[in-house]
């Protein structure tokens, strides 16, 4: 902390200078929302509390204007559209400040309707219910949130993180974090999280990419539209942003864990071409040295490098076309130690290896069609990812012994196809169909107590599904909209075919005050090792028994209401049912195994399609957004997930952890001569019922004497009440042609040591109660300059 303390007290000071008459380019494109072609003659009204600027678009919906730093509000209108209030947009000088801004038309020229694109609900036919949209550029007052896609949406209603804060894994809604789907730039990608840590796990230690390269970007917790498949309880739906197409910019961050470099920039003469580039490279040795964490039993302290880059080029009569990629390795482990005396006393004999990779490649080209109503968008793309683990120990005589070893590599062929069509301001229709082919090598082995393997998965194989859907945007008045869609996908491993309609509805009504709706059916298919593991039979053989498990389905259903109060409060209160069915489970009434309480690994259990679970809940969010230079997002969700087991009997799932609370606050204040400078003081606190464990059988346990556990309280217990407070300090510099922004985050500023495991052991006659306990304090200091 002395540390610490130092690199600011060093870096603070020198920079409360003067400066004036500092101004930055805000450019950006005006476009309908359904047809994609561009609006001229927009008036946009750039406004804060002192001051106001307007800009119009010209005939290719292009504007530029130029503005001083700090945050403001953007007011877009337009006769025969929909205004539109953007809030909160950061302008600094180190970067010029890109929007790309869609309206909708309206099919009547009375009355107002207005849409805030900070937390819309139902606003293009690929929204829906239970939906935020995240504006990257706010990252850095996300405390605890590490540029992290994943902990950002941590602090919305019905949303909370997993079991461990070394984890950025998300519990949604009471779902195991498997039913998660993620998707960039339209395409189906593999988990994008550094040292996922298990076949099936939607999270990490932290994500590859960095929400310095992404756009504004959507995540849903239930009942989304009809475009994204594959997913069961939410959706990530990124997008990298475009570089800047006028002139080149550059980005260097420094931080106790690590560097990143960042470059964007203009290609070529030809105007509307660009590129962007981001390299990140981490690694935990600073904070492993001063003690700052503790991860002692790490020789190989957890390090990994992730890039994402995106080029853009424009064409008028070919259509646009990008290229894009993003990806990464991350690697941590133990080596043991070759002192025979340190192995004769049991010291570090133990030995390790886990390496993780994931890269996305694609190509993505967008046509508009001359009847200026039509465009098709074609995305091909190569996706791998790769896990590798192996662990042993160290015997006597130096000896290297293998006792378990994964090695799963999964590379995808994926296409994507989808044409949408704006007859009118009252019907527009969407049209899509996707193809994922994939060729895994999967092995899996681990050593039986005689001393041989068990083979648990030794496949290469072939698998592929494809999805198709239809959406209508049904308007047929400005206060009303319906989106009823059908999806359906074709699962080649198990040759099931599912149809899946869906419908959604917003109704405003007066007094800013709006009604939703969304209800539907969705499936989600198991990783590929699953269907080929060998199970355990009762003869001690192993046999692939689960290659015809079904995919896991659900049936959603969503109301909700919302109500602003001026520009600044916003209230929503909304309820949901979830209905899971062909649910994996065990096949043997003995066992109350259910795919709904784990988030990775693969079960040695002989799996049916017969479970069944249920999540019910309710979801309050107070959301007062930054304005008066503070802003509130509080949240509290009330829910119970319980699930039906092999024996018939109902059970608490794991996750039912029944409510949580979010807070995120924070207050900037700015700071220099003429006020170009800011700091910014931001807090977050999660807060929730503990997860769940099975008690112990004492008296049988006693009798028996090994641990037996009580078959008629599964998961009835839980563990004690989970809290963690979050703070965040950022200063933010301006200067004429670079910015600087020093931050320092610290998760768990209080030191709280949560509790995330229970194990109980059967000793001398007694049963022992041993808690693992979460790491404490971990603060994280940097800088970054862009210039």
């Amino acid at each position: 902390m002395h540390l610490l303390c130092l690199f600011f007290a060093l870096f603070f000071c020198p920079f409360f200078s003067t400066a004036q008459g500092y101004q930055q380019t805000v450019k950006g494109t005006l476009v309908d929302v359904e047809s994609r072609q561009p609006i001229p003659e927009v008036i946009l009204k750039f406004a804060n509390q002192n001051k106001a600027f307007a800009a119009f678009t010209d005939n290719q919906g292009n504007f530029t204007l130029k503005i001083p730093p700090g945050r403001w509000d953007l007011l877009v209108s337009r006769l025969g559209y929909t205004s539109k209030v953007i809030q909160n947009i950061q302008v600094g000088t180190g970067k010029e400040v890109i929007l790309e801004i869609t309206l909708e038309a309206r099919v009547f020229e009375t009355g107002e309707v207005q849409v805030s694109a900070g937390k819309k609900m139902w606003l293009t036919p690929t929204s829906g219910s239970s939906m935020q949209t995240l504006q990257s550029q706010d990252a850095v007052r996300f405390a605890g949130g590490y540029y992290d896609p994943l902990r950002m949406v941590a602090n919305f209603a019905g949303v909370t993180s997993g079991n461990s804060d070394d984890s950025n894994e998300i519990v949604v809604r009471g779902n195991s974090p498997r039913g998660i789907s993620w998707r960039l730039e339209g395409l189906e990608i593999p988990n994008p999280n550094h040292l996922a840590n298990g076949v099936g796990n939607n999270g990490g230690a932290y994500s590859m990419i960095s929400t310095n390269v992404l756009a504004d970007f959507d995540f849903y917790s239930g009942a989304f539209p009809a475009e994204f498949g594959n997913a069961l309880s939410g959706v990530m739906d990124l997008r990298l942003r475009k570089g800047n197409t006028d002139r080149h910019e550059f980005g260097l961050q420094l931080s106790v864990v690590g560097a990143e470099a960042a470059a964007e920039g203009p290609i070529g003469k030809s105007s509307g071409n660009s590129y962007l580039f981001n390299f990140r490279y981490a690694n935990f040795n600073i904070l492993q040295k001063y003690g700052i964490i503790n991860i002692q039993d790490l020789s190989i302290v957890p390090s990994s490098v992730d890039w994402a880059f995106k080029m853009n080029f424009r064409g008028a009569k070919l259509g646009d076309l990008e290229f894009f990629s993003v990806g990464g390795k991350s690697k941590t482990g133990n080596e043991p130690s070759h002192v025979k005396t340190d192995i004769l006393n049991g010291i570090n004999n133990d030995e390790f290896l886990e390496e993780d990779a994931m890269a996305v490649f694609g190509i993505k080209h967008l046509k508009n069609f001359s009847d200026e109503k039509t465009y098709i968008r074609t995305i091909v793309g190569f996706t791998s990812s790769s896990e590798n683990w192996h662990q042993g120990v160290i015997d006597t005589n130096l000896v290297h012994v293998l006792n378990k070893q994964d090695w799963f590599v999964t590379p995808v062929l994926r296409t994507s196809v989808m044409v949408n069509r704006k007859v009118n301001a009252k019907n527009s229709f969407r049209i899509g169909v996707e193809y994922h082919n994939a060729f895994p090598d999967m092995f899996s082995i681990r050593r039986q107590s005689n001393a041989k393997f068990d083979t648990l998965v030794d496949k290469r194989s072939r698998s592929f599904y494809t999805q198709a859907y239809f959406q209508w945007k049904y308007k047929p008045v400005d206060f009303f909209e319906m989106v009823p869609s059908i999806h359906s996908t074709y699962t080649g491993i198990n040759k099931e075919l599912t149809i899946e309609p869906r419908v959604g509805m917003i109704l405003h009504l007066k007094g800013n005050q709006s009604l939703n709706f969304g209800t539907g059916f969705y499936s989600k298919q198991e990783p590929l090792p699953i269907y080929y593991f060998r199970v355990k039979t009762a003869k001690g053989g192993r046999v692939s028994l689960n290659s015809d498990l079904k995919t896991t389905k659900a049936f959603h259903l969503v109301a909700g209401y919302r109500r602003s109060f001026s520009n600044e409060f916003k209230v929503t209160l909304e309820s949901y049912y979830q209905h899971l069915y062909d649910v994996p489970i065990s096949r043997s009434s003995s066992n109350t195994f259910s795919m709904v309480n784990i988030s990775e690994g693969m079960p040695d259990v002989e799996l049916g399609n017969d479970g069944i679970s249920d999540n019910t809940g309710v979801e309050l969010t107070l959301d007062k957004s930054f304005l008066h230079n503070y802003y509130m997002l509080a949240t509290v969700s009330l829910f119970d997930s319980r699930y039906r087991a092999s024996n018939a009997n109902w059970y608490p799932t794991y996750y039912n952890s029944n409510y949580v609370f979010n807070l995120l606050l924070g207050r900037e204040f700015k700071v220099g001569k003429h006020g170009q400078n800011s700091v910014g003081f931001n807090f977050r606190n999660i807060a929730r019922g503990g997860y769940r464990f099975t008690p112990p059988n004492y008296s049988q346990t006693i009798s028996k004497k090994y641990m037996v556990y009580d078959i008629g309280q599964v998961y009835g217990k839980q563990l004690p009440f989970f809290d963690r407070m979050d703070a965040g300090i950022n200063y933010r510099i301006n200067k004429r042609r670079s910015a600087f922004n020093f931050s320092l985050d610290i998760q768990n500023f209080m030191n709280r040591h949560n509790i995330y495991q229970r194990n109980f052991s059967y000793v001398k006659g007694a049963v022992v109660q041993t808690d693992k306990k979460l790491i404490g304090l971990v603060p994280i200091a940097g800088i970054r300059v862009d210039f």
